[in-house]
Formats: C-alpha cells, sequence, structure tokens
C-alpha cells in the first residue's frame, strides 16, 4: 500500500501476541502505533530489521495509546532497553494506582495471557478451563508472563483534553477517546486518511463493529463516538488493535452510530463477553476518582 502521502510511505500491519500491530514507514523513519506487549518488542524489532532491512534505528518514536497490556506493556522496554522515545497520555501511570490498581493490572494481564491461548489454540472452551490457573499464576508471581511495569516516564506526554501533534511526527495527530479507559487517544493521519483506533471499538471476524471488553464508562464512550467522525473527517481506511486494516467503504458517522444504538440496546455479544464485562472492572482508585469528575461536571486532571 505504498503513496499513501508525500511523507508516509507504507503503513505495515504486524501479528502481534495478542493483537495486530501497525508500523508506519517512511524513507527516513519509523513510527510504531502502539508499543504492544512485552513480547513483542523482539518481534517489531526483528520486522524491522529482516523484513524491512533497516536498522532499529530508524524506529523514531513509539505511541502508547493506553495503560492496558498489549497497547502499554512493551513501553518501558522500547524507552529503556532500546532508547526509543515513548510518547503517551498522564492518565496512563496513573491507571493501576492503590491496591484494587494492582489487581487489576494483575487481572489484565490475565486477560492478555487468555486471549493469547484462545487465537493460538481457536477453540473459546479451552481459556475456560485454564482461566483458574493462569489466574492463580498471574497473581502470586513476581513477574509472571506479560509483567510490565505500571507507571514510569515516558519521554514524551500527550493531552487528554484536546488533540496533540505527534513529536517528530507532524502528519499525525494524537485524538481523546476516553470510554474503554479515561486516558485513551486515536492516532489521525488527516492527509493518508487513516484513522488507528487502537481498540476504542474492535471487529471480529462477523464484521460488524463492537464495543471493547471492558466498557468503563460508556456515556464517554458514546460521546467519544458521536465526536469521532468530527475530529477525523477524511477516514478512508481504519486500523483496529482486534479487527485489523478495515476499508471505510460507507460513511463511518454511520457506522459508529449503528454501533452506539447497538450497544444501548444491549445487543447480545455472547454470554462469554457480558458476564466478562459485569464483574472485570474493580472500581479502581483512578475509575472511582474519574467518576466523581464526571459527575462534578470536571474533565481528567493531568499531571
Amino acid at each position: 500500500r505504498d503513496c499513501l502521502g508525500t511523507m508516509l510511505r507504507n503503513i505495515h500491519q504486524i501479528k502481534g501476541h495478542v493483537s495486530s500491530l501497525f508500523l508506519a514507514e517512511y524513507t527516513d523513519k519509523l513510527l510504531l502505533l502502539d508499543t504492544g506487549c512485552t513480547t513483542d518488542v523482539a518481534r517489531v524489532q526483528q520486522f524491522i530489521t529482516e523484513k524491512l532491512n533497516r536498522p532499529l534505528a530508524d524506529l523514531k518514536l513509539v505511541v502508547a495509546t493506553h495503560a492496558h497490556p498489549d497497547h502499554f506493556g512493551g513501553a518501558h522496554l522500547w524507552q529503556t532497553k532500546h532508547s526509543i522515545p515513548v510518547a503517551t497520555v498522564p492518565g496512563s501511570s496513573r491507571w493501576y494506582r492503590g491496591i484494587k490498581g494492582y489487581v487489576q493490572h494483575r487481572m489484565d494481564i490475565t486477560l492478555a495471557r487468555i486471549v493469547h491461548k484462545t487465537l493460538g489454540s481457536g477453540y473459546k472452551v479451552i481459556p475456560l478451563l485454564v482461566l483458574p490457573f493462569v489466574m492463580v499464576h498471574t497473581m502470586v508471581h513476581p513477574r509472571p508472563p506479560l509483567w510490565y511495569p505500571t507507571a514510569f516516564q515516558t519521554t514524551y506526554q500527550l493531552s487528554q483534553d484536546t488533540k496533540t501533534t505527534l513529536p517528530l511526527f507532524p502528519d499525525w495527530q494524537a485524538v481523546p477517546a476516553s470510554g474503554h479507559t479515561n486516558h485513551m487517544v486515536v492516532l489521525y493521519n488527516a492527509e493518508a486518511g487513516i484513522l488507528y483506533a487502537s481498540d476504542l471499538f474492535i471487529a471480529p471476524p462477523s464484521g460488524k463493529l463492537r464495543a471493547p471488553i471492558p466498557l468503563e464508562f460508556p456515556d464517554e464512550w458514546y460521546s467519544t463516538l458521536e465526536r469521532l467522525p468530527k475530529d477525523c473527517p477524511n477516514t478512508s481506511r481504519v486500523l483496529l488493535a482486534h479487527g485489523g486494516d478495515v476499508a471505510v467503504k460507507d460513511s463511518l458517522l454511520d457506522r459508529l452510530e449503528r454501533l452506539v444504538t447497538r450497544h444501548k440496546a444491549n445487543h447480545k455479544l455472547g454470554w462469554q463477553f457480558r458476564l466478562l464485562n459485569y464483574i472485570y472492572p474493580l472500581n479502581t482508585k483512578e475509575v472511582k476518582e474519574h467518576r466523581a469528575l464526571t459527575k462534578r461536571g470536571a474533565g481528567p486532571v493531568e499531571q
């Protein structure tokens, strides 16, 4: 997919541990749209050096859209081990605060491990059988598989409230997109008509857009989806961490409106996913404070 714009040459999709990773290629630099899990760092490095035949030093920026394992998990390795700048929003370092935050972090890692087993096995029953063992192991092990530090200072901070032009990549903007978490951003390239939606919504094999799991702040998610076509008006391609590269054949606004309508009508997602969405949120310190601020009419406070 060449000639996407005067600067952007190509978008490469890399199969990650639990999600799709997207690498934007330029003549003189590379941009990674989300860090991937800790295990994905070596996978992306291999792709750059062997498939593209370019030095890892060409990777000039890695963006972490929110704090979940497959989007923030590799941030510390990219920045500390490989000295590659990472950009994220301030809320990422606060997401797992407190005792409940610690438990939530371990639950998120457990979920990522189960999703990986689902993708690898092709059978949905296997994760249900191994879930208790994976949960116990993740909770008691000091550093279980996919573990990553929850709070550290990244090179660049993106705004949670307004659009932010990415450092070193002026053709990309970080667009606030809360709902799945209180601090998420999506990435938009107006010139190329590309929207990297992370997992603001997902696209299973059925083709219908779905809500992410978990959905911590439904009302904010509805507002984000209603605002998104205005913030990203020239979108012709949507890149999804869980769904891949999706061409927008009809109006993006129409598709998102249908998604909101289905979700508000309690659209059937499957009993496993509905159950998970009810029991998964732990009402952590960050979630409680954000809901209190929202109730008072204030937005998230950047620190």
